[in-house]
């Protein structure tokens, strides 16, 4: 692999930058223009997609959020799910620490910005060593508790797939196959409010509020284009909507976003006919992996073990990593930082126009998320 002194780091519009991203194997919806647009408006950041490039050729790409503290010379230059370096299913470790050197080189020491980042997760399965190798590259994991799912393996036939469910799930499932539920997929962002009072109504029963909401999710894929849609799933039973699930289908997984079932539809087990049409859909596009979406094993049990009846795998993301450059504006990017936290803590929601995001989940997924003044990003969820 080439030394870091030989990438050169080029920016790009858009548009031009989905063109070549979508081309890496760990490319995903948090890195798309369209989701990257609307968190760094949620916040008053700025958006940068770079590429790292070496005699012609792109060898990683990744969407930069930029914050800055009004005038005071530090900021935070924030890679959420990148940077991309995988040119198919394996990592390339060499790629990846180059990819690092030079971004660390441009952010750090030439723009004296603190720079983070959480990696793919696709280069995270692929390499059980992430963490390593982002300690060897001059990065340090920050106090930030990480993001936990079950991650299913759909590069197996699907009759291999339904054969490894738990006994219990798939007897379930094969109960609510027999009912006259209809599932619709829509892309169109205007049918996104039918799942709204699905999740406002879950979310009082178990007083919790998503980070990111339907709303968000709507101006999302009002702008998105069309390798970076996301695909909304509906059950109706009578004619009724009784379950929904938005998805993320940009590059090689198949990712739960939301998901909200009614009374009416955990009564019939219909999520669970909606899961199987997910992973019915992620086999026959080619995805990897379907990452079910966060669990909470203490805070919320009985999601815990309905997605743990895919038998599929229990992953833990890395989590949330930075390098800073020495001297006394990282110490007081971490003093204000504080400073922040224990202000979260004593009111716990700001008024949206301040860029600061709702309370989270449960309890104790509150305690465990990542609160980051200047980018916005709460483990567990998005």
């Amino acid at each position: 692999m080439t030394s870091t002194s030989h990438l050169q780091i080029v920016h790009h519009d858009a548009a031009s930058w989905t063109e070549i991203a979508a081309g890496f194997h760990d490319f995903n919806y948090r890195q798309c223009p369209s989701f990257a647009f609307e968190a760094a408006k949620d916040v008053s950041a700025k958006m940068e997609f770079v590429t790292l490039d070496h005699a012609g050729a792109s060898i990683a790409a990744c969407a930069v959020r930029v914050k800055k503290l009004p005038f005071l010379r530090m900021g935070v230059a924030f890679i959420f799910h990148g940077p991309l370096t995988m040119v198919d299913a394996k990592l390339s470790p060499g790629a990846l620490t180059d990819s690092l050197g030079a971004l660390r080189r441009h952010y750090v020491e030439e723009r004296k910005l603190s720079l983070r980042l959480v990696p793919p997760d696709a280069a995270s399965l692929a390499e059980p060593a992430m963490a390593e190798l982002l300690g060897k590259s001059g990065f340090k994991r920050l106090d930030r508790s990480a993001r936990r799912t079950i991650m299913l393996d759909t590069a197996r036939p699907l009759a291999a797939i339904r054969k490894s469910l738990d006994g219990k799930w798939r007897n379930k499932l094969a109960q609510v196959e027999k009912l006259k539920i209809d599932i619709v997929e829509t892309s169109d962002p205007a049918r996104f409010a039918i799942m709204a009072p699905m999740l406002e109504a879950l979310e009082d029963k178990k007083s919790f509020r998503s980070s990111r909401d339907v709303a968000f999710f709507t101006r999302v894929q009002a702008r998105a284009a069309p390798q970076e849609r996301l695909k909304l799933f509906l059950a109706y039973f009578q004619g009724r909507p009784v379950s929904a699930h938005l998805c993320a289908v940009a590059g090689g997984i198949f990712g739960s976003l939301l998901a909200a079932t009614n009374d009416e539809g955990r009564s019939i087990n219909a999520s669970r006919a909606l899961s199987w049409r997910m992973i019915e859909d992620a086999t026959k596009l080619g995805k990897s992996w379907f990452d079910t979406g966060g669990i909470d094993p203490k805070g919320n049990p009985g999601v815990y073990t309905f997605k743990k009846g895919l038998n599929g795998i229990d992953f833990t993301e890395p989590g949330f990593f930075e390098c800073s450059g020495a001297g006394a504006l990282p110490r007081s990017l971490g003093l204000a930082e504080t400073a922040y936290r224990g202000l979260r803590n004593l009111r716990p929601k700001f008024p949206a126009r301040l860029g600061f995001e709702a309370p989270i989940e449960t309890a104790s997924e509150r305690l465990g998320a990542a609160q980051d003044w200047f980018v916005g990003e709460k483990a567990g969820l998005t």
